[in-house]
């Protein structure tokens, strides 16, 4: 049966995870529907019963490791829907606002401190870059080691913790969905030796992501002598002489010399291409949505259910539009 609103949709996954508990499927024994385990096929029949508002966003859940339950993706869909409501944009514009102002504080904190050249500990995972990070929580003497994912589209750095900061932050991506976390200054080491102070994000359910925030702070050097260097400021050319005429160019613009043209292949993937979403601001997330809708409504896009992912990066205009961009 289909379904038109999202507390019908919910009510229809209650109602499977019901008969999951009854006819012992996939050993679901809990009595509380929401508690059951959201498979990955629930998931499926959820998406394509509902309307096609929710659909692309049902599915970038996915029942990782089990931990998705009935009650958790009911109170993500919750979300993604006061997300994408017209009545909560001044909401999310002033959280969007709070959050620009904790970046500003982090960059002139950045500012302050000097550069570095610092060997640092990491691998590559499916084409991603890991380091292995040092922490000291506060009230704490004994630093803990962390994998962090090397991002330099997350603005913020996320480390995973039961520490709880002062200050509360919402994380959202750009496909919708929140993650309400809170904001703490810690030590930071790539090398378990040299400590910096650098604003986290962290909480229980934070991913360990080492962010732009962080990495545009120095120079780093890796185990393999590499050096890596993140948002430095572009190198000014010198000696550039502008020439109004070239000698021996000929006035025929059809004129191309001795031209030699060899035909080029290009290699067809033969796996999987699949980038998860980056992370952004709220401020984008609105604009976005309806940038696509309009792209969608003028046939330039369509919807499809695909294993293939490419990562959306909005970017703002200086006319305070916004355009969608992917890398």
């Amino acid at each position: 049966m289909r379904w038109k609103t999202l507390e019908e949709g919910i009510q229809q996954l209650r109602e499977v995870a019901v008969l999951e508990v009854l006819f012992g499927r996939g050993g679901q024994h809990d009595n509380d529907p929401d508690k059951v385990r959201c498979t990955g096929q629930m998931l499926w029949n959820l998406a394509t019963l509902g309307p096609s508002q929710y659909t692309t966003y049902i599915a970038t859940i996915h029942p990782d490791n089990n931990r998705e339950t009935v009650g958790s993706v009911a109170n993500k869909l919750r979300n993604y829907e006061s997300i994408i409501s017209g009545p909560m944009q001044a909401q999310v514009s002033a959280l969007a606002k709070e959050l620009r102002e904790e970046m500003m504080e982090m960059r002139e904190e950045m500012r302050r401190n000097s550069s570095h050249v610092a060997p640092v500990q990491g691998e590559a995972r499916e084409n991603r870059v890991y380091w292995t990070v040092w922490i000291r929580w506060p009230g704490t003497s004994e630093p803990q080691k962390y994998e962090a994912l090397v991002d330099t589209g997350s603005q913020c750095t996320l480390i995973p913790s039961e520490y709880v900061g002062t200050e509360p932050i919402s994380i959202a991506g750009v496909t919708g969905g929140s993650q309400e976390l809170t904001l703490l200054e810690a030590e930071v080491s790539l090398t378990g030796k040299e400590w910096q102070k650098h604003p986290i994000v962290t909480g229980s359910g934070a991913p360990c992501i080492l962010g732009i925030d962080f990495l545009r702070n120095g120079y780093y050097k890796d185990s393999k002598g590499l050096r890596w260097a993140f948002g430095i400021a572009a190198v000014e050319a010198e000696g550039i002489k502008k020439l109004n005429s070239l000698p021996g160019l000929s006035e025929n613009p059809s004129a191309v010399g001795l031209l030699k043209v060899e035909e080029q292949q290009f290699p067809v993937a033969t796996s999987t291409v699949h980038r998860r979403q980056y992370r952004t601001n709220r401020d984008a997330v609105i604009p976005i949505h309806k940038m696509i809708r309009e792209l969608e409504s003028q046939g330039v896009v369509s919807k499809t259910h695909s294993p293939f992912n490419s990562p959306i990066w909005p970017v703002r205009k200086p006319d305070g539009e916004w355009r969608t961009t992917v890398p």
